[in-house]
């Protein structure tokens, strides 16, 4: 389902959202506090990265190194996860990852029951879909997300 075939939700008039670069809505999802189940099976899978890596590798310093990899890939799941949208953009920024997507990047937005996908590709499904674009999880926003997203979207449009 895509995001423009959604129910209409309650927007914010375009006059409300300032046009510079100031934030026009932040939030914080901490995914790790919202689902605790996840740290047991992080948890267990990093010590069986570690005692797969100490088998192979006979050194602890060797066997951190994939263990380090895997909490890495992880991180968006226990660090906090800081979300602003702007009327440039829309950035998620959480320990030293940032990514970024501009309006006039976008060629495709959907809803989902966790947040709202913005992607640089024409249309969804594509394998690249899950690398390309940014993820906005809800945290007891969701109608103000989504009325942000439309308005600043509809106002990148307005602009081109």
């Amino acid at each position: 389902m895509t995001f423009a075939s959604q129910e209409a939700a309650k927007t914010t008039p375009s006059s409300a959202i300032p046009h510079d670069s100031q934030a026009n809505l932040e939030w914080t999802v901490h995914l790790i506090k919202e689902r605790p189940a996840a740290v047991a099976r992080i948890a267990a899978c990093f010590v069986a990265t570690i005692f797969c890596g100490l088998f192979l590798f006979h050194s602890l310093l060797l066997a951190m190194l994939p263990a380090i990899a895997l909490l890495l890939s992880v991180s968006e799941y226990w660090l906090p996860v800081r979300y602003t949208l702007t009327a440039k953009g829309a950035t998620a920024r959480w320990g030293l990852v940032l990514l970024e997507i501009a309006w006039a990047d976008v060629r495709h937005a959907y809803l989902t029951a966790d947040g709202v996908k913005l992607s640089p590709l024409e249309r969804s499904g594509s394998r690249m879909e899950s690398l390309r674009g940014i993820f906005l999880r809800f945290s007891d926003n969701r109608d103000e997300v989504i009325a942000a997203v439309r308005t600043l979207r509809e106002r990148k449009d307005a602009d081109a």
